[in-house]
């Protein structure tokens, strides 16, 4: 059965807008005022015409939020039927921010929890985040760092008895029906940093698709692109890296949207 979908953006800051549409700017440009640093301030911003949705009006829609951790990533997915799925969680001084935005969505459990990479800006927060919310899967991709971030991640799962599921190719979430859920990559056990390890998740719902980059670089992107079977090509991209253009990470992916 085909579904329609209706899709709600929750943009939480105009950096979070800057690196959806427009991927790499100055720093200037990605400069954003005290005010709007906050992500659970009553104001939010929607797409023109688009209206906040009332109590009981959202149960065939997909939500997605892109919460406002500054030069990081933390999403939420609020998938029909009431399933969440967090990918990343900023910072490990993002962690109070990000638990109090998902409490402020009256997120009471995550089904699904995701973190991309072992880089501090990503999963630093996730052991709060799982500490405080009774957790479903939780997808890491198979590879290691040595900080204390990375410890403290792998801590607050054996301490909530929680297990890892290995996040990489051909992996899929049990979602709701209408909604389809898997990894595009890693697609391979070694690469020679971690970001090339990121886990990448495309996200359908209806004809709609999404897909969450973490930091892939190029070698990730092209492996995605030219791999059987594989089908990157997204109406909403992540773009990748904060959308920098370092460590030669140069987005191929702008072939893949509209």
């Amino acid at each position: 059965m085909r579904h329609s979908a209706k899709l709600i953006f929750i943009f939480m800051a105009a950096l979070s807008i800057a690196v959806l549409v427009t991927g790499c700017s100055s720093s200037s440009d990605n400069q954003i005022t005290s005010e709007n640093q906050n992500p659970v301030a009553e104001s939010q911003n929607y797409p023109s015409g688009e209206q906040k949705p009332a109590s009981g009006e959202t149960d065939e829609a997909l939500i997605v939020h892109f919460i406002d951790v500054g030069q990081a990533d933390s999403i939420l997915a609020q998938l029909p039927d009431g399933q969440n799925i967090l990918i990343d969680a900023g910072n490990n001084t993002d962690a109070d921010l990000v638990v109090n935005y998902l409490q402020q969505q009256g997120v009471n459990q995550l089904d699904y929890v995701i973190g991309t990479h072992p880089h501090e800006d990503h999963i630093g927060g996730l052991d709060v985040v799982i500490e405080t919310f009774d957790t479903g899967k939780i997808y890491l991709p198979r590879v290691s760092h040595n900080t204390k971030t990375y410890e403290d991640l792998l801590l607050a799962i054996k301490n909530k008895d929680l297990k890892v599921t290995e996040a990489k190719t051909g992996i899929k979430l049990d979602t709701v029906s209408g909604v389809d859920a898997v990894f595009l990559a890693p697609g391979k056990s070694s690469y020679d940093g971690l970001n090339n390890y990121s886990a990448v998740l495309k996200l359908t719902y209806g004809s709609t698709s999404f897909l969450f980059t973490g930091d892939a670089e190029a070698e990730s992107e092209e492996e995605m692109l030219l791999s059987s079977g594989q089908n990157p090509k997204a109406d909403v991209l992540k773009v990748a890296h904060h959308g920098s253009s370092q460590l030669h990470h140069n987005s191929i992916f702008k072939c893949c949207i509209p």
